[in-house]
This record gives structure tokens, sequence and C-alpha cells, in this order.
């Protein structure tokens, strides 16, 4: 079991802050990435030790490592905040299959005419999802997940 902190108030932080720009990212603690841990992309912010604006704690902890952080957006107006995209889609470029991170119910595979070439639709709640596009020509391809997300394809 991995042990976190959680900072409760900004002025707790454990870093140095000049000028809203300079930190010390001494608190990602490497160690505690887990990809195959299947985080949900709730949107439910906390703001990281890195003092950058996560999408949710598991994506902070076990997809960046971030070793503390506070609930709510990060308040430091110098740095820009982010949505972090918890999806994966790997390899890019492929060669005979995909396979996708994350909880997905659907995909589609677009041309760069827009037809869709392929889909998949998925019941179960897995986190990883292997979708077999060998029958696609060589080319660049659009990837849908769930109806909104768009990720280019490069099959070799």
């Amino acid at each position: 079991m991995l042990s976190l902190s959680i900072i409760t108030q900004a002025q707790d932080w454990p870093i140095k802050n000049t000028n809203d720009t300079t930190v010390w990212l001494s608190c990602i603690d490497s160690s505690q990435i887990d990809v195959s841990i299947c985080c949900l992309t709730v949107l439910d912010p906390v703001c990281g030790c890195d003092s950058v604006t996560y999408q949710n704690a598991c994506i902070a902890q076990f997809y960046y490592g971030v070793s503390a952080y506070y609930a709510g957006s990060c308040v430091t107006a110098a740095l820009q905040q982010y949505e972090i995209n918890s999806m994966g889609v790997y390899p890019n470029p492929f060669q005979e299959s995909i396979q996708i991170r994350g909880v997905v119910n659907e995909i589609q595979v677009y041309n760069l005419e827009g037809r869709r070439v392929a889909e998949a639709h998925f019941a179960d709640q897995e986190c990883t999802h292997q979708v077999d596009l060998n029958s696609l020509p060589q080319g660049i391809y659009l990837l849908q997940i769930d109806g909104h997300q768009v990720t280019r394809l490069v099959k070799n």
C-alpha cells in the first residue's frame, strides 16, 4: 500500500516558489507511477506539489508520481492549469493492433477522408483493450474514443 500525504492548505507546501514560477520537483516519486492502474476520468481536480492541477488524485499519483496534493485547482496564477488526459493509445505508430488504456465504451477509426473504417464496442469495464487494425492499409487515421476524444494514429 502506498502512503500519500495530502496537503490541506497551499501555505503548507514543502517547496520553494519564487514569483510563482520556480518549484522544486522533489515531490515527484517515480516509484509511485503505475499505469496499469485504471484511473477513471472523473473531474475532481487536485493541486499537486509541483503546482500543476491534475484531473483527479488517482491520475496525479499513479500516472505522474505526485506524492502530495490538496483538493481543488492550483492557485498559482503564473502556471497554466491543464486537465490531464488519462487515456492512453499505444503503440503509435502501429503495425497490426493498438492498445487503449482507460475505461472506454466504444471507438471509431476514420480515414482522412472522413469515412469510418473500423469500430469496436466494449461492454466490460476493463482498463486495457486491444483493437486489431491489421486489415487497414498503411496511412494516417483518426481514432475517436467515446464520441468525443480524437487521437491521430499512424499505421506503418
